[in-house]
C-alpha cells in the first residue's frame, strides 16, 4: 500500500547528501530533478536528526547537509520552504494571514462555536489554493473541520475530512500529521463501535511505522489492535516506571511508584468535557442549580459519558432526590461498570430511598470519603457511622496511628457487615495488605467490585 516509500528515503538521502558534498552545479541539477521527492521525504530526514542527538559530531555533519540542501532549494530553485523551516526566511504575509485565520477557527472550536468555525475553515480552504506553501495549511484546516464535525456528532462528515487531511499529509510525507489524523480516525471508529475497522487501522499504522524503523510507536499501535475488539466498557490500567500495563501483562512486583487509571472503551467528547468542568466549578461554589444545567448539557453532548451521570447523581443526593440519584447512577453503571465510587453511592441511594438510612448517615459517609480528615478525626467520625463504611474508615485511621491489631479488628468488623461489592473489595485489599495474606488478596481480585482495589491486589500478588 505504501509503495511511494520506494526507493527507501535513506537511499535518496544518501544520494543527495553525497551530491551537496561535491561540486555545486551537479548538486543543483540533482535537487532540481528530484525536487518533489526531496520535499516529500524531508520530514523523515529531519526526524532522523533527532536520532543522532547522542552523537554530536555525526549530528552536526548531518545538519550541515540538510542546510546545504535547503540553501540550494532557496537560492537556486526559488523554493524557500525548507529554509523557512530553519527560520531564516520571513513568512509570506499572505500565508501568515491564512494561518491567523486558522488560529481563529481553532479558538472558535475550543469555544464550541462550531458553525462559525466551519464557515471560517471553508473560507480558508477557498483562499488557500496556491502551491506547496498552502499544502500544510489545507491539511490542518481539513483536520480541524473533521474535529468540528466530530464534536457535533456528525461522524460521517468527520471521517470524510479526517481522511482527506491524512491523504494530504501522506502526499507531503508529514509523518507527524499522518500520525495525528490516524489517531483521530482511530478514536472516531472506537466511539462509533466500528471495532474491527479500528483494529485494522491500528495494524496498518503499526506496519507503516515498522517500515520507517520506528519500533516503539509501532508496538503501541500493535497493542491497540490487540485490545480494541472486545474492549470492555471500563477497565483499569497500571502505570509503573513510566510504562502502561494491562492487568494480564503486569511486570514482576517491585518497589516503586504505582498508579492505576481508568480506561474507557471510547473517549469523552470535548463538548461534554467542557460542560463537566464548568459544572464542577459551579458545584464547588455551591451553585447547584447552575451546576445541574452544565452536567445536563454534558449528558446531551455525549450519550456515552458516565461522568455527567455520576455528577448528576451527586447533585440529586444533595437535593434529597434519592429516586433521581438511583436512576442516574444505574445509568452510569450501565455505561461504565465500576466507575469510581458509584457502586457504593448507588447502594446508599437505594437505602435512603427505602428509608433504611438517614441523610445524616449519608453526609457522614461523604465526609469520610472526601473530607481529607486527620486520622483522629476519621477515627471519631467513623465511630459515629455504625455501618461497614464506618468500620472501614476507622480501620484506616487506626492503621495510620500505628495500631495494626485494632485496625485488623475494624476491617474484620467491616467485612462482616458489608453488603455491596465495591466496599467489600476495598476492605479485602486493606486486610490483605495489612497481613500479606495471599488468599485474602486473591479474594479481592476475584470480587472485582472496586476495579482499582482489585488491580492493586493483583499487583501485590505478582511474584517479585
Amino acid at each position: 500500500m505504501f509503495s511511494f516509500f520506494r526507493p527507501k528515503p535513506k537511499d535518496l538521502r544518501s544520494l543527495v547528501f553525497q551530491a551537496v558534498a561535491g561540486p555545486r552545479p551537479a548538486a543543483v541539477t540533482l535537487c532540481r530533478e528530484r525536487q518533489g521527492e526531496i520535499w516529500k521525504e524531508w520530514p523523515a530526514w529531519a526526524q532522523h536528526l533527532m536520532m543522532l542527538q547522542g552523537r554530536p559530531a555525526e549530528a552536526k555533519s548531518y545538519a550541515d547537509s540538510l542546510r546545504a540542501v535547503a540553501e540550494i532549494f532557496h537560492h537556486d530553485l526559488g523554493d524557500s520552504r525548507l529554509m523557512r523551516l530553519f527560520g531564516d526566511v520571513p513568512e509570506d504575509h499572505g500565508v501568515a494571514a491564512l494561518f491567523q485565520r486558522l488560529s481563529q477557527a481553532r479558538s472558535l472550536i475550543q469555544e464550541l462555536q462550531l458553525d462559525q468555525a466551519l464557515e471560517t475553515l471553508l473560507v480558508l480552504l477557498k483562499e488557500a489554493t496556491g502551491g506547496p506553501e498552502h499544502f500544510e495549511l489545507r491539511a490542518l484546516a481539513l483536520g480541524d473541520m473533521g474535529q468540528a464535525h466530530f464534536f457535533r456528532g456528525e461522524f460521517a462528515e468527520a471521517e470524510k475530512f479526517v481522511k482527506m487531511a491524512w491523504e494530504m499529509c501522506r502526499e507531503m510525507r508529514d509523518l507527524e500529521g499522518m500520525e495525528n489524523h490516524r489517531e483521530g480516525l482511530f478514536e472516531l471508529l472506537r466511539y462509533t463501535d466500528r471495532r474491527e475497522e479500528a483494529r485494522d487501522l491500528a495494524l496498518e499504522q503499526a506496519r507503516f511505522l515498522r517500515s520507517l524503523e520506528l519500533p516503539e510507536p509501532a508496538v503501541a499501535w500493535q497493542r491497540r489492535a490487540q485490545t480494541v475488539v472486545g474492549e470492555p466498557l471500563l477497565r483499569v490500567q497500571v502505570y509503573f516506571q513510566d510504562q502502561c500495563f494491562e492487568l494480564d501483562a503486569l511486570p514482576p512486583h517491585q518497589d516503586g511508584s504505582l498508579k492505576v487509571a481508568f480506561q474507557r472503551n471510547r473517549i469523552t467528547l470535548f463538548p461534554a468535557q467542557r460542560s463537566t468542568r464548568s459544572g464542577r466549578a459551579l458545584a464547588e461554589r455551591g451553585q447547584l442549580a447552575q451546576a445541574r444545567e452544565q452536567f445536563q448539557k454534558a449528558e446531551r453532548a455525549d450519550r456515552h459519558d458516565p461522568e455527567s451521570r455520576m455528577l448528576l447523581g451527586l447533585v440529586a443526593m444533595d437535593e434529597g432526590n434519592y429516586a433521581e440519584a438511583v436512576a442516574r447512577w444505574e445509568e452510569c453503571e450501565k455505561l461504565a461498570p465500576g466507575y469510581f465510587h458509584v457502586r457504593s453511592d448507588l447502594w446508599f441511594a437505594r437505602q435512603l430511598l427505602g428509608g433504611h438510612l438517614s441523610a445524616q448517615e449519608w453526609q457522614r459517609w461523604r465526609e469520610l470519603e472526601d473530607g481529607h480528615l486527620e486520622p483522629l478525626q476519621k477515627l471519631e467520625l467513623g465511630g459515629r457511622l455504625p455501618l461497614a463504611g464506618g468500620h472501614y474508615h476507622r480501620g484506616h485511621a487506626l492503621q495510620q496511628l500505628g495500631r495494626p491489631s485494632e485496625a485488623r479488628a475494624a476491617f474484620q468488623a467491616s467485612l462482616a457487615e458489608v453488603s455491596e461489592p465495591h466496599l467489600k473489595n476495598r476492605i479485602l485489599l486493606a486486610l490483605g495488605g495489612l497481613d500479606g495474606e495471599r488468599a485474602v488478596l486473591q479474594q479481592a481480585v476475584d470480587t472485582n467490585g472496586c476495579l482499582v482495589s482489585a488491580a492493586m491486589a493483583r499487583w501485590l500478588l505478582q511474584p517479585s
